[in-house]
């Protein structure tokens, strides 16, 4: 049988599944401790059915957190969400869609020590490429901390189709 050629469905659909394990295995390994993940995204449809992949996956209770559009804090949100009953992970989603990006990620960069005394679970930050360049213009500390991002693609045709960890879906 033939091999799927690169960029083809059968081969985003393997590499999909390939980088849904990968942050499943990264959250696994981070368990009873903070760790920052950033999973890089540019397709909502790809991340929603990502982080319901990742939950279905994992024997662990996966929280998920949508920031509103009006949040200035990263920090306040996760604890209140946290408050009663805190996760053995945490999605959180709707970066892209803040109104005061900068301010958050200065206060999170600013802030960063508090989340490793507070949390000992690792929280997962889905992040498009505007987020990134944020992240690395106004909390470059806070970047630096991070391991490499898990990167998911829905392009077949993207120039980043080398990347080992590559993901799309046909529908959303």
């Amino acid at each position: 049988m033939d091999k799927p050629a690169p960029g083809s469905l059968h081969s985003i659909n393997d590499r999909n599944d390939r980088a849904v394990a990968t942050l499943a295995r990264t959250i696994q390994h981070q368990q009873g401790a903070f760790a920052l993940i950033l999973a890089h995204c540019n397709d909502g449809c790809v991340s929603q059915w990502a982080t319901h992949r990742l939950q279905e996956l994992l024997s662990l209770e996966v929280g998920l957190l949508h920031l509103p559009a009006s949040s200035r804090s990263l920090l306040s949100p996760i604890q209140h969400f946290c408050h009663q009953h805190p996760p053995q992970a945490l999605v959180v989603v709707g970066l892209e869609d803040l109104n005061e990006l900068d301010d958050l990620l200065v206060a999170t960069n600013r802030a960063f020590n508090a989340f490793t005394h507070q949390f000992n679970f690792p929280v997962i930050l889905w992040v498009n490429d505007r987020v990134v360049r944020h992240l690395s213009r106004y909390a470059p500390d806070l970047k630096n901390r991070t391991p490499t991002s898990i990167r998911f693609l829905s392009d077949p045709l993207s120039d980043s189709l080398s990347d080992p960890l590559v993901v799309s879906v046909a529908s959303c």
